[in-house]
């Protein structure tokens, strides 16, 4: 009997011994710990949709990309697309999920996702006439008397020589018919922009008061001559050197777009210097131009006060 047992007690050791290691038999596949994991999904297709097809130049389109995998399940992906233009000029998305319009025109914006799923959608643009708050005076200098020529005609005149430096703050605007107006002849505009003449955010007009401005050059600035016609009187623009108020007005002769109001408290005039946004563009009060920060002197008209070129549309909305 005891051999019995001693024999039966062996066996029963030898199979414990013998048995596998517990596997998993079932159907969802484990990490390295055992845990239970979810197999990536496999994506199978990308939509593109646009909250608006038609807009203005004043105007974005907001874009959103939605893939879905080959369960049928959809997710959110705008921003984990990449973004092209068919024509990047003219409309681009510099913030994922936003078309920004540059120009008027057609553009197809295309989404790739996951590296070779595409979507796409075709945006039109128009061109936007300006509005209230869509401009700026940037730079403004009334007192013409200064060192240099501002104008390069290569004269030096106090009324010819002085401007006013127009910025668009946020869209690309039309300009056609706009007036500027000094505030001590409300019915005889000092300028008026011809039709076509278009400012794109990013860019400035510089309008002299007169003489010749051909010699004049910078990137993404345009240089005129006030157009005025007084009969019996040449005006030029006709900024005064003490308190004033210069209006850009919209061809409805009743809307103001933009205004400058100097030779009060705080913006008192200046003398031989021009007053400039600070910052420029986008600040809401003016300083002297030599105390700008990194001036490069009294004035600037065409460039950035350190006599750096405007950034032009793609810059500007690279960064703003």
């Amino acid at each position: 009997m005891t051999l019995l047992l001693l024999s039966l007690l062996a066996c029963s050791g030898d199979k414990q011994g013998d048995t596998a290691p517990a596997t998993n038999t079932g159907t969802d596949p484990t990490d390295d710990t055992g845990t239970e994991t979810t197999p990536p999904a496999v994506w199978v297709s990308l939509s593109l949709s646009a909250n608006v097809t038609a807009l203005t130049t004043r105007d974005v389109a907001t874009l959103t990309a939605t893939a879905t995998d080959d369960a049928g399940a959809t997710l959110d992906v705008t921003g984990e697309v990449s973004w092209s233009s068919s024509a990047p000029l003219l409309l681009d998305v510099f913030t994922s999920g936003v078309a920004q319009p540059i120009d008027p025109g057609t553009a197809t914006v295309t989404a790739t996702f996951d590296g070779s799923l595409t979507a796409t959608v075709d945006l039109t643009v128009t061109l936007a006439a300006a509005q209230a708050g869509d401009l700026v005076f940037n730079e403004v200098l009334v007192d013409a008397t200064v060192d240099g020529d501002p104008n390069g005609d290569g004269t030096v005149d106090a009324t010819q020589d002085e401007y006013v430096e127009i910025a668009s703050v946020r869209a690309t605007v039309d300009l056609s018919g706009v007036t500027i107006i000094e505030d001590d002849f409300p019915f005889l505009p000092r300028h008026t922009f011809a039709p076509g003449t278009v400012l794109h955010a990013g860019e400035v007009i510089v309008v002299f008061g007169g003489g010749d401005v051909s010699t004049l050059s910078a990137d993404n600035a345009s240089f005129y001559v006030a157009n005025a016609e007084d009969a019996g009187l040449e005006y030029g623009l006709s900024l005064e050197n003490s308190a004033e108020t210069v209006l850009l007005m919209a061809p409805d002769a009743t809307t103001i777009l933009a205004s400058i109001a100097y030779g009060t408290d705080e913006t008192p005039v200046v003398e031989d210097a021009s007053l400039v946004l600070d910052p420029e563009v986008v600040g809401t009060e003016y300083t002297h131009h030599l105390y700008a920060p990194d001036s490069a002197g009294a004035y600037s008209p065409g460039t950035m006060v350190t006599g750096t070129a405007f950034p032009g549309p793609v810059g500007w909305y690279q960064t703003h």
